[in-house]
């Protein structure tokens, strides 16, 4: 949990009020030498970091003994800040803060210093770490171009008579300043705050005191969360409570402002706490109170004392606030027009108003219980009167530790609650980005079904060369008469004659292959290889002979057989040859049909030649009338626009001209036409405040024009982006980068596009024209289109 904790101490002082040894400090905080395994004490050592050492310091401890031995009865050897780390970033980021640190104080150039890290887990809670720094340093401002021994180095600053440096570097006087801390403070808090923000975390801290952040809440409002900071800081309570009896007298004020402030409510809950939570947290880090060691003696702390190592007062900044929840409601635009907010909206709000409900219950039961607490422990103090001063301090400390628990379960709970409505309100961004995407202004234009007639002009093709071939191949099938009763003769004779045929066939392979070697070797017939192979050539020619008067015999028997079962063998193939004239068939109504549709299109293609490629064919997702969410050019809303009345009607101002004096605009309530706006041009003159208008004065409108074309016709502005036409934005489904709303918005495009092609297909071949309508009006021919010169548009 983010935690402010930070304090610059001049050289600190043991109980009696005499300095601390600076070379024991150090040795003390770096975790060496007597320090480097403390008995009883958590192993908290991280790292330690020194620089600008000088070249007579053979390390960080060589220096700062030197820096004692100089050290005068009343002077200060260093100076050490203090200051609590954040558990929610990692070593190397806390590391880094650190340097960025020492950097922008100039203690990086200008100052020895070391420096170290401890983390362990935290006394009392053990969900949480205690990770801080201790930070020491020599005030001298070093003179690198000026090195000086260790017997000159802490001496006081002199200059010789001619005004040269003759000793010692000068004291720098910031480092004592009251408004020193303070700034130093602010410059920390703001650090982290910027790491913080920087990983994108929702924690803060704050360098301001209890009081001061308490004044801030209610100067807001904010009187629940101001009593959280109506408390005394937890104390330093030093050694002398470090014994058993001590922890255990602290644990059982815990339990006894816990057990007093308990509601009704949270009775059960509370107890389970305090009595097993509480025990394990105390008992499991007995002798780790933040507590002095004995070599450090006491000394005297502020609001935001610390032992050596080890956090006393944790500062919670990041309170929970009522005054933060979200409100709910309809957005102007849906209060205006009425309309009913999308189902997945209407989820989305009904989540955050949950969400809202637990976060106001669980704040009222966790502040009933602070405020409880804070009662407890004022009655507490009351009667402490008469207590010894370590009593009333360890009462104190056992308040602070509840009223900070409380505070931990609030900055919990809100967190949670945080994160929550962070995921909903994202999930109901994106649909709204999804449901923006997929309902974009779009239009189809002549060049959009021209576009389509040439990819289909490809894929016919295509499917005109595949059902040519699937016919030849039918076709091919198919058997004559002769060879039907030679198939009937095979089947009826086991496939004799099949059979005879195929020996047939390779006997002549056979023979054409011996004539081929015979032909490579004829120079050598006396050869053995020769008359082998011309012996085999022989035989097969004999072979070739026989095997062809026995076809021929066979196809003669075959058309003079009569016998039963050659007859029933016949009927069977010639069924079966039905059947391939039947796919003969089919596939020549395909492959004409195919040629048909491709000859079809060939002729859309040219007619739509004739019409201007940008007219346009359809629109959808613009409307009707121009209303405040048309957008202009399909990009600007109307509602973003300025609006001026003039004569009973409201006219939204595009564009200007370089003087301001005229601009031109569109009415609201005018009927849209192909996805176009009439146009005004409008006159301006003193009256009604433009904003971000070209000259700085004030505007109403004196006259109204409608602009016409050269041709006498309206003047309209699109409000549909050019670009982003079905031609541009592609009419397949899906697309590499698309989102899925672009993906949807595509494949609805194409859809349309195909079926107002397919229109005009079906209407060019059965009419032998293109018959069109604009939408929702009557269906008329091209001739009476062009008889009374108004366009019409594809309807879907």
């Amino acid at each position: 949990m983010a935690t402010f904790y930070f304090e610059n101490t001049p050289h600190g002082l043991r109980r009696d009020g005499s300095k601390l040894n600076t070379r024991t400090h150090a040795a003390y905080i770096c975790r060496q030498e007597e320090y480097a395994h403390m008995k009883n004490r958590q192993e908290d050592f991280v790292l330690s970091c020194s620089g600008n050492l000088p070249a007579w310091a053979d390390n960080e401890m060589d220096f700062w003994e030197k820096a004692e031995e100089n050290r005068r009865t009343n002077g200060r050897a260093y100076r050490e800040i203090r200051f609590a780390l954040q558990e929610e970033l990692t070593l190397e980021e806390n590391q880094q803060l650190i340097e960025d640190f020492i950097k922008q104080t100039g203690i990086k150039d200008s100052h020895a210093y070391t420096y170290a890290i401890h983390d362990k887990i935290s006394a009392f809670d053990d969900d949480h770490r205690n990770i801080h720094c201790h930070l020491m340093f020599n005030e001298k401002i070093i003179e690198k171009d000026r090195p000086l021994s260790a017997d000159l180095y802490f001496k006081n600053y002199a200059e010789d008579r001619s005004g040269q440096p003759s000793k010692g570097y000068r004291t720098n006087e910031y480092w004592a300043r009251k408004s020193t801390t303070l700034e130093l403070r602010q410059l920390w808090a703001e650090m982290c705050n910027e790491r913080f923000a920087r990983k994108k975390l929702n924690c803060r801290v704050s360098e301001k005191s209890l009081a001061r952040q308490r004044e801030e809440l209610l100067e807001a409002g904010k009187t629940e969360e101001a009593e959280l900071f109506d408390r005394q800081p937890a104390p330093h309570l030093g050694n002398a409570y470090r014994s058993p009896e001590s922890l255990k007298r602290i644990k059982e004020r815990i339990q006894e402002i816990d057990k007093l402030s308990r509601t009704d409510e949270d009775d059960e809950n509370t107890n389970e706490r305090s009595s097993d939570n509480d025990e394990s947290r105390t008992n499991g880090n007995s002798g780790q109170l933040r507590l002095h060691s004995a070599e450090e003696g006491q000394r005297s702390y502020t609001d935001f004392g610390e032992d050596e190592g080890e956090t006393i007062y944790r500062e919670f900044t990041e309170q929970p606030s009522l005054s933060d929840l979200p409100r709910f409601g309809m957005d102007n635009e849906n209060k205006r027009t009425g309309m009913l907010l999308p189902s997945s909206e209407v989820n989305s709000l009904a989540k955050l108003q949950s969400i809202k409900m637990r976060n106001t219950s669980m704040f009222g039961k966790e502040y009933a219980t602070g405020k409880k607490k804070i009662k407890t422990i004022n009655d507490l103090r009351e009667s402490l009167e008469t207590e010894s001063k370590k009593e009333k301090m360890i009462v104190v400390f056992a308040a602070d530790f509840c009223l900070r628990r409380v505070a931990k379960e609030i900055q919990k709970e809100r967190e949670l609650l945080r994160i929550e409505e962070a995921k909903i309100r994202a999930e109901n961004e994106a649909a709204e980005q999804f449901e923006e995407e997929r309902t974009a202004p779009y239009v189809i234009t002549a060049a959009d079904i021209m576009k389509y007639t040439v990819i289909q002009e490809t894929k016919l093709r295509a499917e005109k060369r595949e059902a040519y071939r699937k016919y030849q191949q039918a076709k091919k099938a198919v058997l004559p008469l002769d060879k039907l009763r030679l198939a009937a003769y095979n089947e009826a004779n086991g496939g004799k004659y099949a059979e005879t045929v195929k020996q047939y066939r390779e006997t002549v392979k056979a023979i054409q292959t011996d004539e081929a070697k015979l032909a490579t070797v004829s120079a050598l017939r006396s050869s053995e290889k020769y008359a082998d192979i011309f012996s085999r050539l022989n035989t097969n020619k004999s072979l070739r002979t026989s095997l062809f008067f026995a076809m021929k015999r066979m196809q003669k028997e075959a058309q003079n057989e009569t016998d039963a079962l050659f007859l029933a063998s016949l009927e069977k193939v010639q069924s079966e040859n039905a059947l391939r004239e039947a796919k003969v068939n089919e596939t020549s109504k395909e492959y004409k049909r195919v040629l048909s549709q491709l000859l079809t299109n060939t002729r859309l293609r040219t007619e739509l030649t004739k019409i201007t490629p940008d007219s346009v064919l359809f629109d959808d997702y613009i409307g009707s009338v121009v209303k405040r969410s048309t957008k202009i050019r399909g990009t600007k809303p109307v509602k973003d626009l300025i609006t001026l009345d003039f004569q009973g009607k409201s006219y939204a101002l595009f564009s200007f001209d370089k003087t301001g004096e005229k601009a031109f605009a569109v009415c609201l309530g005018d009927r849209i036409f192909k996805g176009k706006a009439n146009v005004y041009k409008v006159d301006l003159s003193k009256g009604k405040p433009i904003p971000n208008a070209p000259k700085e004065f004030t505007w109403k409108i004196s006259k109204v024009t409608q602009i016409r074309t050269m041709d006498n016709k309206e003047y309209q502005v699109p409000l549909y982006d050019r670009r982003k036409s079905a031609k541009n934005q592609g009419t397949s489904q899906g697309g590499g980068g698309l989102s899925e709303a672009q993906k949807l918005r595509n494949l609805e495009i194409s859809k349309n596009t195909k079926k107002i092609a397919e229109t005009m297909l079906s209407n060019l071949e059965n009419n032998g024209k293109i018959v069109v309508k604009w939408q929702s009006e009557t269906l008329e021919d091209k001739a009476i289109q062009q008889e009374q010169q108004l366009y019409k548009g594809w309807s879907l």
